[in-house]
Parts: C-alpha cells; sequence; structure tokens
C-alpha cells in the first residue's frame, strides 16, 4: 500500500484520513502553520475537534515544522487547503516534493488573478 501525506488539516484535509486509511494506506495527517491546535488536538485525541468520529487506527500526526519528515518517502502528497492556503501550498509545500511524487490537491472556492482570471 501507498503513504499518504495529507497537507492541510483543516476539514478538507482531514476528511480525506478516512478513504486514504480504510484503503489501508498509510496516512501522514500534515498541519499547515494555521494548523498547530488541530494536529495537537488530533494527537491527543485521535479526532478532529470539529468531528464526532475518531480517526482510524494508524494515522500519523505531523506538525508543519515536521513537513520534510512528512513527506519523507511519500509516494502521494494531497494538498487539502483552502484557495486561500493554496498559493502558500505552491510556494512552502510543492518545492520540498520529491521528484515524480505525485501531488493531487483539493480545494474550494475560487481566487483572482492580478489580469482578472480566476
Amino acid at each position: 500500500m501507498a503513504i499518504i501525506t495529507i497537507v492541510g488539516s483543516f476539514m478538507m484535509g482531514s476528511a480525506l484520513v478516512f478513504p486514504a486509511r480504510e484503503n489501508g494506506h498509510t496516512v501522514r495527517l500534515t498541519g499547515t502553520p494555521l494548523d498547530r491546535e488541530i494536529i495537537d488536538a488530533c494527537r491527543h485525541t485521535g479526532r478532529h475537534p470539529k468531528f464526532t468520529r475518531d480517526f482510524p487506527a494508524g494515522v500519523v500526526y505531523y506538525q508543519i515544522d515536521q513537513l520534510d519528515a512528512a513527506l519523507d518517502g511519500a509516494d502521494l502528497v494531497i494538498g487539502g487547503v483552502s484557495s486561500f492556503g493554496f498559493e502558500w501550498f505552491g510556494d512552502a509545500v510543492l518545492p520540498r516534493v520529491a521528484e515524480g511524487t505525485p501531488v493531487l490537491t483539493v480545494t474550494k472556492g475560487l481566487m483572482n488573478s492580478p489580469d482578472g482570471a480566476l
């Protein structure tokens, strides 16, 4: 099975833990700089603070300053950040992903670019 690193532990990123883990993959849930309290809570309780269901056993939780360890050996990286975090993901995370590692991003919303494109 694959090692999947999910970056972003708010609602979207955390929700992806369930199908990934239930399909037998190793899952590393990694917070952004805004997710410290969420990762601390997950480590302490095994559950996202806003969920009513525990994460499946075997999920490993990483703070953003542990990103390199969370990415080490990953077979797939998933960005689970909001549209406002997408640019941060591209600047802070993508350069640290090993060449050839597939990256999938899941986000909601749209963001205007300076030229007016979405």
